[in-house]
């Protein structure tokens, strides 16, 4: 097992430490730590230990399919790298949905981010302006008058879908809530299984250093401002 990263992101005096678990709300449903990361004597990532408390670890069997460890995360070669999920990462239908990666692309051009084992429904990257879920059925693609998914730069990436019939969704760039040029929405549910593709395409091509999921309730804006900054902080952002 390799990894690097900080475990704990002090906030407070000197017996005070936060980590992504004490958010006032929801429990983490899936944690992907740097140091928790598992790979083979050739630098293969074969699987990532969940730190949440859900066991839901990602694992990889197929050696062209795993990404390297490479700069304390996954090198994601864009043609065939992807891990599965233990076990789906359930999103019902209105109910809220936050996601947060430490990411450094090499491409922004469709880089799925959580996918289902198929093309059908995903979360992707569709190009440096604009961000696309396809989610039971409906697909719906938020765009932004700048850029604000860089290439070759380590950054935070948070996306929230909010609970109830609306379901707006929002993204923030190193903790900082981008401005869409229209407000779009997707209440719908969705299984997510696979992390790094869509299916038999549009594979993720760059590093991921960590992941954070959560869902079933709203997160604080305090909250998410901590999550970023515990990121931030633990990746030199």
């Amino acid at each position: 097992m390799l990894g690097l990263g900080v475990s704990f992101y002090k906030v407070g005096g000197d017996q005070d430490f936060w980590n992504p678990t004490r958010v006032v709300g929801p429990d983490p449903k899936g944690w992907y730590r740097p140091n928790d990361i598992i790979d083979d004597e050739e630098s293969n990532v074969t699987g990532w230990t969940d730190s949440s408390g859900d066991g839901n670890d990602l694992s990889q069997s197929t050696s062209d399919n795993q990404a390297a460890f490479n700069d304390g995360g996954l090198l994601f070669d864009g043609s065939n790298d992807h891990y599965d999920f233990g076990s789906p990462i359930r999103v019902a239908s209105q109910e809220a949905f936050t996601l947060f990666m430490v990411l450094n692309l090499d491409d922004v051009n469709t880089q799925t981010l959580l996918g289902i084992g198929s093309t059908s429904e995903f979360l992707e990257i569709q190009t440096n302006k604009r961000i696309r879920a396809k989610i039971d059925g409906t697909q719906t693609s938020q765009a932004y008058e700048s850029v604000i998914f860089p290439t070759d730069q380590k950054f935070v990436l948070t996306f929230v879908r909010d609970s109830g019939t609306t379901g707006n969704v929002h993204v923030y760039i190193d903790g900082t809530l981008q401005t869409p040029t229209s407000q779009q929405a997707n209440p719908g549910a969705i299984d997510f299984t696979v992390l790094g593709s869509r299916g038999s395409d549009r594979f993720l091509n760059g590093h991921i250093y960590e992941v954070i999921i959560y869902d079933t309730e709203d997160m604080e804006s305090a909250d998410i401002t901590r999550v970023c900054d515990y990121l931030k902080n633990n990746h030199g952002i």
